[in-house]
């Protein structure tokens, strides 16, 4: 395992294990089918948390490494909800960055309710 550095820090995402990853895009029809609107509307009512969702549900991972990597972090929050509570806790007290600009999500939604969420259409 290579050694880490605290820069290292500022790369790290949930949503995929290498930055330079490659994406591509659902179809305006795709999104519509999908009710991706309705679905980030539901999930968050901070239009900063809407445009965040949008772009995750929006861009589909190409390389098989990030898919498993996205599987494996899901099952991990999903089984797992003292790390659930840590991260609630984590995020309540960080700010994101979105645009070049800082941006800090509201209390009308936490990562809980994401996760619950994300049962509900598990089940």
């Amino acid at each position: 395992m290579s050694k880490s550095k605290i820069s290292d820090i500022n790369s790290f995402s949930l949503l995929s294990p290498c930055e330079s990853d490659l994406y591509f895009k659902l179809s305006k029809n795709t999104e519509n089918d999908l009710a991706v609107s309705f679905l980030t509307q539901n999930i968050s009512s901070n239009s900063s948390e809407e445009i965040v969702l949008r772009r995750i549900l929006l861009e589909m991972p190409v390389s098989e490494r990030t898919i498993s990597y996205r599987r494996a972090i899901y099952n991990e929050l999903r089984d797992n909800t003292d790390l659930c509570e840590e991260l609630y806790n984590i995020f309540g007290s960080m700010h994101f960055y979105a645009a070049d600009r800082l941006v800090k999500f509201g209390d009308s939604s936490t990562i809980m309710e994401l996760l619950t969420r994300l049962r509900d259409l598990d089940a």
